[in-house]
Order: structure tokens, then sequence, then C-alpha cells
């Protein structure tokens, strides 16, 4: 039987002390996404060596009132688009780079079907930084792409329309479920000879989890209420637009991958288009609009 000395002693309990320390400390060292306790940081962590495919579906119905008659419209959209991240900065935002991959756009009303030809915007890429909240920050490029011809009623019109906000609104702050936080954005954007000032504010709610197509996520909860505001001329005819619109979204987040996932939403929108000229007239219309987004491969 070998004698363990004081030396060997003190050495193996210095040594078990150090390995109990080291699994103490690993054992409570907290993922960097948070937890229910603390709460969640919330941040897209999107890797530089892989593409996310997303694709879009959205169904929107129109309704105007003109010279006593009714005009209704339907709009059938699907779009799949790719990002990549290409890059950080010091303040750890997100380069990347969209890829169009195809746009399927449908237009019913009492003159019959209308397909929008897109295939010119087919391949064709842009570049969008944003913050690792969500944030838009600067687009690159996308405004020399190709422009989506709209006909008589919307015009040439370019695609960034598409894809502002494109990932939602992630909160500043660690969060625990049922917590709220809001976020507001503003932006002008050029529609048929109109200049169309839209204000969006929402408020998000962390509701809890959920797992969508196998995968663990949590469930958000957004109300938001949007402003909308255009003036714009048309051969000597002033045209003003004014609107306001409420949307509820419910979307998923993998909070441990930093991806979005997945979104439903349904719109509700209401204004008139205003028409001051040799014709003065006041057009009553109204939109709603269901839409989907998810994440089909990464």
């Amino acid at each position: 039987m070998t004698r363990k000395t004081p030396e060997s002693t003190l050495v193996f309990i210095c040594t078990l002390t150090l390995v109990c320390s080291l699994w103490m400390g690993c054992a409570s060292k907290k993922p960097r996404w948070g937890d229910p306790e603390t709460g969640f940081t919330l941040r897209y962590r999107l890797d530089t060596d892989r593409d996310y495919t997303y694709r879009t579906n959205d169904v929107e119905k129109s309704f105007m009132e003109m010279m006593g008659q009714s005009m209704e419209t339907e709009t059938h959209r699907t779009m799949t688009y790719s990002i990549k991240a290409t890059g950080y900065n010091d303040v750890e935002d997100v380069f990347t780079d969209i890829t169009v991959d195809s746009i399927s756009w449908i237009v019913h009303s009492a003159q019959g079907d209308r397909v929008i030809d897109t295939k010119d915007l087919y391949g064709k890429h842009f570049g969008l930084r944003f913050s690792t909240i969500g944030e838009d920050l600067e687009f690159t490029g996308i405004d020399t792409l190709p422009k989506i011809d709209l006909g008589m009623m919307g015009g040439k019109q370019g695609i960034k329309m598409l894809f502002r906000s494109i990932l939602p609104d992630l909160p500043p702050n660690p969060t625990k479920i049922g917590d709220s936080w809001t976020s507001k954005q503003e932006y002008t954007e050029p529609q048929s000879n109109m200049d169309v000032t839209v204000v969006i504010e929402s408020e998000h709610t962390l509701e809890g989890y959920e797992t969508v197509d196998g995968i663990e996520c949590l469930r958000i909860k957004t109300e938001a209420t949007a402003t909308v505001d255009g003036k714009g001329d048309q051969g000597g005819t002033e045209i003003t637009l004014e609107g306001d619109s409420e949307t509820s979204t419910t979307w998923y987040f993998n909070h441990q991958k930093g991806t979005f996932v997945k979104a439903t939403s349904e719109s509700l929108m209401e204004g008139s288009v205003v028409i001051s000229g040799q014709t003065n007239m006041s057009i009553p219309m109204s939109r709603e609009s269901k839409s989907e987004v998810r994440l089909v491969s990464e």
C-alpha cells in the first residue's frame, strides 16, 4: 500500500479544488443569448459562409369608390430571395448581399388578370447594412435595379418597397417573457409621380416559446399602426393620398442561432385619394392584406 505524503495530499486537494472551480464556472456561464431568468439578449448573428433563403406570400384586396362605382382588385405576390452576410464592422452592423431569386406578381380586377413582368430582376442583387437588432441602415445598388411596371394605377416602381424592414426589430435590452418594447420607422418612397411618406409605430411583446419546422423559437407578437401621406402632380392635376393602417404580426426568432424564422401578419388600411384641378373629387379606398414570410433554407 502506497502511503501518501502531506505534499501529495496537498497537491491532490489543490487539483480537485481547481477542477471544481472550472466546472462550476462552466456550469454557471450563461449562453450569449441569455436566459429566461435574467432576460434574453436577442441579436441577429448571420454566418458569413451560408445563404439564408426566404419565401414571402402576400395577398392584398383593394377597394375604391369612384363616381358611384366600386373598383376592386386582388393582388397575389410570391417572392424568394437570399441573404448572405459579407461581414461586420466595429459596431457590429451586418453587411449583407441580397439576391432576388424570383417574383410572381398577379393582379386580378374587373378588367381581367394581369401578370406583372418581373423577370428582369431575377438574379439581381444589392447590398443592405443593418444593425444586429434589425434596423435598416443603408441600401447600396438597389436604386439601379430594373423597375417594375404596375400599370396606370401604380406606374413604375423600384423594389426597395419590398425590402424595407425585411427583418423584424429586436429589443435593444435583455428581455424576459412577457416584456414589451417599441420601435418607430419613417421613410419616404416615390410612387407613380408621388412622394409617399410612411410612419410606422410598433409595440412588440415576447410571448413565449414555440417550435417551428423543428426549430425551437421565441414567439413575438407585434401590433403596429401606420400613417401614409403622399402628394404629387400628374398632368397639372394635384393628387393627395392619406391613409391609416393597423397590422398584427406573429413572428418567430431562433434565439440560439440569431436568425429570423417565420412571420404571419394581417393588415387593414383605410384612406382616400383627393384629386384637385379641373376636376375635384375624393376617392375613398381601403386595403386588406395577409402575408407570410418563412425561412426555407440556410
